[in-house]
């Protein structure tokens, strides 16, 4: 297959017209097999988030929901979106205060929440005015930790995110924010209506950033309570405080309630407006701001005079008791809580308990935030004072769904080519063509075709495949071919890596370049690159212990290096069975720039029967060799195009270093590869590599690699390294079993102990494929994950089934999580399982590798290490160590025994006639 693109695109190709009709999408917890419609809705937001086009409208049913990956991240990344919780399961009714749609984390996950985002947010990247998150409730405990008797927050998770950032002109309504940091951030033009924030810690609505000329922020009918600060309670420091500004705002009826320093903190008041809130029990005061160059405050004593202090503009200010109806447990250990401060005195807090039905006085507790109850959060929607009009409230909420139009007609498009277009710019003026193009960098969109601008269009520069002509490609803000063009890596000038088919209409324009395309759409251009015919050459034959021979038939060489020195293009050489050690025992063979040549190894003595498992021919350096090691063991050098290993055993035991227990010494041992190929159509198939202090092949993208044994490696099974072209490694039918991390097993932060480890610009089809006993990752990707094929592998007691580095943190999913699968936009990905293959392993290696892992791990319970121990094999346990020397003919006979899995097999082989 030619030209695969970003893994940001498989999901992103989707050919729509631009400007496309605003949609609506559909989510409900549970579903399956959807597609977004109100019949067959998607499984989680996500899904719908990266499909959709500016102004599209996501619906979401009551239900717990984790994200892709389970990882707990949102992010709307166009303008006038809508995120809309709070339905029932048929999207007849709209209520988020009974309807609970919960954005939250899957604790135990793989997969950690992105540093860099919030539970959900709009993005940054792009303008993203007008995208609004409303009607959700975010339950933020399960990101942090919690400590001691009282259950309170752990410090040492203060470095987390929060619930919500809401970029320029991003919209928060009618949700619920429980047990957060910092719980939303904003930005100018932002606006914050009708929330319930409760137990937040620094703030509960941080407001920075903008000039004089930005919109200010609304923040109105939010109701806000318990607000910790890590320092200086009650002090009047800058933590702690329910409303942080330090930008143009509205504050208007919002209700805060119970924070450790301030209701609102406001760093230049003649820029807000402070209009209509109420306050209660604030530790400090109800409202902080700089006065004269002085930092000042109002307290419940003159919360009245805020007109008088410089706001903007300030009244109907008042501190009452909204009588919110608080879980009753959690609110007792909060009213006995120390270090409340000096402004309330005991009088007080006595009267806040009694009238909250509790007991006058108690024994003071130490708490810092411990999670509140979230299903006593709904209620707080109804304070028990009557006359409070501030805070949020319930609703009733309008069902609006967009009407389908008529569609417009279908347009036609004609295949050309960018140099047919460049030559006869107003020849195609107004058509409508395909055009097969890359993508080399960000263009101007100024000076654009009629309908076009700045404001709504972004533009591309496109070449065609030799990079000999170029165009100016416009294309529409907010659709469906922004998210593929963004997602196309730069890699800079040249003919281009990734082809597109791009459609669109051709406009002719005066100045240089001649013409443009104004693009509808764009989508990844596949194409099979077929195979050159392999040229025939003659067979040489190769048999150890031979003697004066010619590498004929009746008198064959005793070693392949002989027959590699004089092969030619397309010659084929056939070794016999037996033990081989190259040059002068230099355990060295180089396949030096000659293309098409074929080693068939597992031949008969009489060359009649080839049977690699069963008659080996074992490549290895002898322990009697007078020569230092050569590194790689089967080296192809210079243009090996073509190159052929089938059927041999690589063993690199007798270059290792073991202690006294046997295991290996990896600081001792030599961690070259066995094998180093890279030309295109290069194949190894049919062989056994075993014993290696480093990984077993390092190969290029362009190698297959089908139908073979690796046991016992350190570090990697097999390392594919990208950028020889876009052709996929196929990997396929192989078996990887007791790959080693160097240090600690079972671990996940180290890179090494892994099964394939495919580097980037690495495409590869893995297919068949058992990965068992693997300390780390059983496949390890910096590829894209669009540029990478994996279908029906088995995997069984590795840490994780799979790990992209194309992330932050690190997608990853482990046995079980194999469904996550799915969440990652592989080119395929299907017929994956968790399945033990029953191989006939060597008990002191298993036993040695068991004592070392099975304690190390999270990932697997007791029990289930249990129903894999070891038999016991003599009086004392076994030793934990790694890399415990493998017997390299019982591993050429390492078939998987359970069916259900593929991997390496014996196959019937070509005969001697």
């Amino acid at each position: 297959m030619h030209r695969v693109m970003s893994w940001m695109l498989i999901l992103a190709a989707v050919c729509l017209a631009a400007p496309a009709q605003a949609r609506d999408w559909f989510v409900r917890a549970g579903a399956t097999g959807g597609d977004g419609s109100r019949e067959r809705p998607f499984a989680d937001p996500w899904m719908a988030l990266e499909r959709l086009e500016a102004n599209d409208a996501v619906h979401v049913a009551a239900g717990r929901y984790y994200g892709k990956l389970e990882r707990g991240n949102w992010e709307l990344v166009f303008p006038g979106v809508r995120l809309l919780g709070g339905y029932d399961a048929a999207f007849q009714e709209r209520n988020p205060w009974k309807n609970l749609t919960e954005l939250t984390w899957r604790k135990g996950s793989p997969n950690r929440p992105d540093v860099s985002l919030a539970r959900v947010s709009t993005s940054a990247q792009r303008d993203t005015a007008g995208a609004t998150i409303d009607g959700f409730f975010i339950d933020m405990q399960d990101t942090y930790d919690y400590v001691g008797e009282g259950g309170n927050f752990d410090a040492s998770a203060l470095h987390r995110n929060g619930a919500v950032d809401l970029a320029r002109g991003g919209v928060l309504r009618n949700c619920m924010i429980v047990n957060s940091l910092h719980a939303v951030r904003t930005s100018p033009g932002a606006v914050v209506e009708n929330n319930v924030i409760v137990n937040s810690i620094s703030a509960a609505i941080i407001s920075k950033g903008g000039g004089d000329q930005d919109p200010p922020v609304t923040l109105r009918n939010n109701t806000i309570a318990f607000i910790w600060a890590t320092k200086a309670i009650a002090e009047g420091g800058t933590d702690g405080a329910g409303i942080d500004v330090t930008n143009k705002a509205l504050l208007e009826n919002n209700l805060v309630v119970h924070s450790d320093n301030h209701g609102a903190q406001v760093t230049v008041p003649s820029k807000v407006t402070l209009q209509g809130n109420a306050f209660w029990r604030n530790l400090f005061s109800n409202a902080a701001f700089y006065f004269e160059g002085k930092k000042s405050s109002l307290d419940d004593s003159d919360i009245e005079d805020a007109e008088d202090v410089g706001f903007a503009r300030a009244g109907g200010n008042v501190a009452v008791d909204p009588k919110l109806p608080f879980e009753q447990a959690w609110y007792e250990r909060f009213t006995r809580r120390e270090g409340r401060g000096k402004k309330f005195d005991a009088k007080a807090w006595e009267e806040t308990r009694t009238g909250a039905g509790f007991p006058a006085t108690g024994e003071p507790l130490t708490l810092f935030a411990p999670a509140y109850p979230p299903g006593a959060v709904p209620q707080l929607v109804s304070p028990g004072n009557a006359s409070l009009t501030q805070g949020a409230r319930a609703k009733g909420l309008k069902l609006t769904f967009s009407t389908a139009s008529s569609a417009a007609p279908a347009k036609v498009y004609t295949r050309v080519s960018l140099t047919s277009i460049q030559a006869n710019p107003k020849g195609h003026d107004g058509k409508d063509v395909e055009v097969i193009v890359g993508s080399q960098g960000v263009a101007n969109p100024d000076n654009g075709p009629v309908g076009t601008s700045r404001e709504t269009h972004k533009a591309v520069f496109l070449v065609d495949e030799k990079n000999e002509a170029r165009a100016t490609g416009l294309f529409r803000k907010g659709t469906a071919a922004e998210r593929v063009i963004d997602a196309i890596p730069n890699y800079g000038s040249g003919p281009p890596r990734d082809l597109f088919v791009v459609r669109g209409t051709a406009r002719a324009r005066e100045g240089n370049p001649r013409y443009a395309l104004v693009i509808d759409s764009v989508e990844p251009f596949e194409k099979e690159l077929a195979m050159a015919a392999r040229p025939k050459g003659r067979d040489w034959f190769v048999r150890a212990g031979a003697t004066e021979g010619d590498g004929s038939r009746e008198r064959p060489f005793k070693d392949p290096f002989q027959a590699l020195e004089q092969a030619q293009r397309g010659d084929r050489i056939l070794v016999s069975q037996g033990e081989y050690g190259g040059k002068l025992k230099s355990g060295k063979w180089v396949v030096d720039g000659k293309q098409y040549l074929t080693l068939l190894g597992g031949w008969d003595r009489d060359f009649q029967r080839r049977d690699p498992w069963n008659t080996p021919t074992l490549l290895h350096w002898p322990s009697d060799s007078k020569t230092s090691p050569q590194g790689y063991l089967l080296e192809g050098n210079g243009d090996h195009t073509g190159l052929i290993v089938d059927g041999f055993v690589l063993d690199r035991r007798t270059l290792n270093r073991y202690d006294p227990d046997g295991f290996l010494d990896v600081n001792l041992s030599p961690d070259s590869e066995h094998v180093w190929v890279s030309s295109p159509e290069t194949v190894i198939r049919n062989c056994t590599f075993v014993n290696g202090a480093g990984a077993a092949v390092r190969m290029s993208n362009a190698v297959t690699f089908e139908n073979n044994i690796v046991v016992n490696m350190v570090s990697d099974g097999i390392r594919v390294t990208g950028g020889f072209g876009t052709r996929p490694a196929r990997i396929r039918d192989n078996t990887f079993l007791f790959i080693w991390n160097r240090n600690r097993p079972h671990d996940g932060s180290s890179s090494t102990g892994t099964g394939v480890a495919l580097g980037g610009n690495a495409p590869a089809v893995l297919d068949g494929n058992v990965f068992q006993y693997i300390d780390n990752f059983a496949v390890r990707s910096s590829a894209n994950p669009g540029e990478v094929v994996l279908t029906d592998n088995a995997f069984f007691r590795n840490w994780a089934a799979f790990r992209s580095t194309q992330g932050t943190p690190p997608p990853t999913v482990d046995e079980k999580s194999m469904h996550l699968l799915a969440d990652l936009p592989f080119k395929k990905q299907a017929g994956n399982i968790v399945a033990d293959g029953g191989f006939d392993l060597d008990p002191a290696l298993y036993a040695s590798w068991f004592a070392r892992t099975s304690k190390q791990t999270s990932r697997f319970t007791a029990e289930e290490w249990e129903q894999v121990s070891p038999p016991s094999i003599g009086a004392e346990p076994a030793k934990a160590g790694l890399g415990k020397a493998f017997d390299w003919k019982a591993a050429a006979q390492l078939f998987p025994k359970n069916a259900q899995v593929k991997g390496a097999r014996p196959r019937k082989l070509e005969t001697g006639g």
